[in-house]
Order: structure tokens, then sequence, then C-alpha cells
């Protein structure tokens, strides 16, 4: 038995398995006004960049290697209504912490559902 133990590794400390920092808000508009939304927001309220978009998902940087990017995606609920999911997303091999201020910081923004200027 003990070579079993020794074989799969199981008596050392494992680092615990976590979700990462994400959070989702409902925005009373359809999702092409939702996207432009989200889109401003990224460069307002985070002065990140986006990297990567395709209506339905937007993927944003912050200009550095290896750091933390947000990836939003957006869900149509009906006409009136969009679901957008923001989600932190980091480097293979980085920690993971279990808050992310610029998921928070992009929830809150989206969240006060402040018609698209």
């Amino acid at each position: 038995m003990s070579f079993i133990l020794r074989w799969l590794d199981l008596r050392r400390q494992r680092r615990p398995v976590g979700l990462r920092p994400h959070g989702e808000v409902t925005v009373s508009a359809g999702c092409e006004d939702t996207a432009t939304r989200v889109r401003r927001a990224v460069a307002d309220v985070l002065g990140a960049h986006v990297t990567s978009d395709d209506g339905h998902t937007i993927e944003v940087a912050f200009g550095l290697v290896r750091s933390e990017r947000l990836r939003c995606t957006l869900n149509s609920i009906d006409e009136r209504q969009t679901q957008v999911r923001v989600e932190a997303v980091y480097a293979p091999g980085s920690p993971v912490p279990e808050r992310s201020l610029p998921v928070d910081a992009l929830l809150t923004a989206l969240g006060n559902n402040e018609p698209a200027i």
C-alpha cells in the first residue's frame, strides 16, 4: 500500500483548487448596447485595452507580460436584458487570488444600469 501512496504522491500537501475570481451582472440593455458599454467601461474604468472581441466574448489586457486578464462573456436574456460574466484569467503557474479588484470595478461600473452615452 505504501508503494501506491508514494507512486500517487498522496501524502504531499496539494495546492487548494478553486475558481478564478468572477462575477455576474444583468444589464438592462440589448446585447449589442451592452457590448458597447463593456468596451467603454474597460477603457474608462480599468484603463485596459480589448485584445479579442467577437461581440459575445470580450477579452481584456492591461499591457503587462504575465499580468491579469479579463474575459467578459455576454449572454442575451431577451431583447432588453443581457447577462455579463466577468472572469479574471491568469498566466499558467501564477498564484490565483480569491478576489480581483478589476473584476469588482468592472462589475460595479456595469451594474449601475445607466444608459450608454
